[in-house]
C-alpha cells in the first residue's frame, strides 16, 4: 500500500508541474533557470517569439538594414506576403529561418552566418524593408516533452505497482488459507459429483 501511494503522490507533482509551467515566455522548470535563445542576439526593443500556435512579436524594425547587408547570411525567398506578420508567419514555418526580411513585399527567410553580421543597424536603408529577429522557444519545449515522459513512466510505473500489489494480495490471502479446500467444501462437492440413487418398487 505505501508503494501505491508514493507512485500517487509522484503523478500528483507532475500534474503540479505540468500545471504550473508557463504557457510561453522563456521560463520553464518552475523558473528555476533562464533558458537561452537560439539564433543571433535581439535588438533593442525587440523580442519576438515564434511558436507553433501562437506568434507574438514586438515592433517590426523599419528603415533599417543588416550589419553584413547580403552577406549577412542565406537568403531563402519565402514568397510574395501582404505584410510583415505574414513574413514572420512564413519565417516561423522554416526551422532554418532566423530572420524574417521583407523588402516591398518581398519575403525573405535569413539563415545568419553569425551574430555580428545579423545585427540590426537602423536609419541605412529604405522604408520598404522591415526586419524582425525570430527566437524559437525551443527549451520551453523540451520541457513539455521531458514532463510528458515523466507523466508517462510514472503512468506505467504505478500500473505494474498496482499489477504487482493486487498479485501480492492475491497470493496472501491464498497462503492465508492454506491452499486447501476445508471440509465442507469438499463434502458440498462430493454431494454434488455423488450419483443420484433411485429407489425400485
Amino acid at each position: 500500500m505505501d508503494n501505491l501511494s508514493f507512485f500517487v503522490t509522484i503523478i500528483v507533482l507532475a500534474l503540479a508541474f505540468l500545471v504550473t509551467t508557463p504557457a510561453r515566455g522563456n521560463d520553464s522548470f518552475f523558473g528555476l533557470y533562464r533558458t537561452t535563445r537560439s539564433g543571433p542576439p535581439l535588438a533593442i526593443n525587440q523580442n519576438p517569439v515564434c511558436r507553433k500556435a501562437q506568434l507574438l512579436h514586438s515592433d517590426v524594425v523599419q528603415n533599417a538594414t543588416l550589419e553584413g547587408q547580403l552577406h549577412a547570411g542565406n537568403f531563402t525567398f519565402l514568397g510574395a506576403v501582404k505584410d510583415m506578420e505574414e513574413c514572420m508567419s512564413l519565417c516561423c514555418a522554416s526551422k532554418r529561418c532566423q530572420l524574417a526580411y521583407m523588402d516591398n513585399a518581398k519575403c525573405y527567410g535569413v539563415k545568419c552566418y553569425s551574430e555580428e553580421l545579423c545585427k540590426i543597424t537602423t536609419g541605412i536603408s529604405t522604408n520598404d524593408v522591415k526586419i524582425s529577429l525570430m527566437v524559437r522557444n525551443d527549451i520551453n519545449r523540451k520541457a513539455y516533452v521531458t514532463a510528458y515522459i515523466v507523466v508517462v513512466v510514472v503512468a506505467f510505473g504505478a500500473a505494474v505497482s498496482g499489477t504487482v500489489w493486487a498479485v501480492f494480495i492475491f497470493v496472501r490471502r491464498y497462503r492465508e488459507t492454506g491452499g486447501t479446500k476445508s471440509k465442507e467444501d469438499e463434502g458440498e462437492e462430493g454431494d454434488m459429483n455423488a450419483e443420484p440413487k433411485v429407489s425400485v418398487l
